[in-house]
This record gives structure tokens, C-alpha cells and sequence, in this order.
């Protein structure tokens, strides 16, 4: 299966700002491992690998903006209402804009996670 976008829902409240809920229902896996990517102040690429097997993830960008490569397609992320689902093996390079804020939900724990480093599978 190839990666695909999902449409998540800003809910506004009494008080100022959003909140951008993400239950695994949304998602269509269950949500075992949560991890951020930051710090990179001019940007940068990340990933080279996929996950084999059973790691599905979800890729929502907080702050900035990402261009999210896999085979012959790319997604840019710049909203916190718009996910990329990763499924297994997919090998996939992010090109994360200046000061972007990436947060990454998993279907594994970091121990149980298949990596593959070759775009070959």
C-alpha cells in the first residue's frame, strides 16, 4: 500500500487557539510510540529508510513546512489538519524547511521497529 493523506479535524474552544486531536481511530492503527523531529534551524533532509513489516506511522507537521518523498510521488505538510500515513515498506526522504517541528505517531515501539536503510527493499 502507498502512503496517503488524512484530513484531521481543528476543534475550536471557549479559549483562544485550536486543538487538533488525533485518536488512533482517525488513523486506522493503534498508536504505540510518539517522537518529535526538530532542531534543525536551516532545515535539512531526514529519513532515508522505511519500516518493514508491521510499522505504520503518521507524519503531521506542527510548525513550518516538509516535502515528504516516496517513490515517484511527493507530499508537502505545512498544517497540523493534514497527516501522511506511512504504511510498511515504504522508503521514504523528508526535506524539512528552516525551524520545522515534525510530530511522527507509530504503530511500534522503538524495539519492535524493522528498518530498512536501501531504497530497494
Amino acid at each position: 500500500m502507498k502512503p496517503y493523506t488524512i484530513e484531521l479535524s481543528r476543534k475550536r474552544n471557549e479559549k483562544p487557539g485550536y486543538l487538533v486531536p488525533v485518536e488512533d481511530t482517525a488513523l486506522g492503527f493503534p498508536i504505540r510510540r510518539v517522537f518529535t523531529i526538530s532542531g534543525l534551524p536551516n532545515g535539512g533532509k531526514r529519513g532515508y529508510h522505511g519500516h518493514r513489516e508491521t510499522t505504520t506511522q503518521c507524519i503531521v507537521c506542527l510548525q513550518g513546512s516538509v516535502e515528504v518523498e516516496s517513490g515517484d510521488e511527493t507530499w508537502k505538510l505545512d498544517t497540523d489538519t493534514l497527516g501522511l500515513v506511512i504504511p510498511p515498506d515504504n522508503y521514504i526522504v523528508m526535506d524539512l524547511k528552516p525551524d520545522t517541528i515534525l510530530m511522527v505517531l507509530c504503530s511500534t515501539l522503538f524495539a519492535d521497529d524493522v528498518r530498512f536503510e536501501t531504497n530497494t527493499k
